[in-house]
């Protein structure tokens, strides 16, 4: 499972991309995002070899088929004054659910990815108000 972070170098994504990453059942690959690739970079070298950094600012659309491609899911740990970019996460699924068949093995990852989104939400009390995360087989 390919997990994109956008605002993954902040406290909370960076909770999140540890969580995701460091999972001893399933880790995950983990991508995160930021308006400065350099810090993104520096976070996920934190993390192992399959977590990767990016220059990503949500609010240019031009650069969303680049970061949304080959996701799983993408976890929003930025505030957001518009819809757009959650709109292009939704489209995209859309597209993509008519294309590929759901599987079992989806099915297993979506119980850990809902477990992995408990444990976090517990343990760093994230509230729904500061977290959006959309995939293809889970909205939270």
């Amino acid at each position: 499972m390919t997990t994109l972070i956008v605002g993954g170098y902040g406290s909370v994504g960076r909770t999140v991309a540890e969580e995701l990453a460091t999972a001893p059942d399933d880790p995950s690959a983990v991508i995160i995002a930021g308006r400065d690739g350099t810090k993104a970079n520096a976070v996920a070298s934190k993390f192992g070899d399959h977590v990767s950094g990016v220059a990503f600012d949500f609010q240019e659309t031009d650069s969303y088929a680049r970061v949304l491609e080959d996701l799983d899911q993408v976890v929003m740990c930025v505030d957001q004054s518009g819809t757009t970019f959650v709109e292009a996460c939704l489209e995209r699924e859309s597209i993509r659910s008519t294309s590929q068949p759901r599987t079992s093995s989806s099915a297993r990852s979506n119980n850990s990815t809902i477990l992995r989104e408990t444990t976090v939400r517990q343990r760093y009390q994230v509230s729904d108000s500061h977290q959006v995360s959309l995939s293809s087989t889970t909205s939270v």
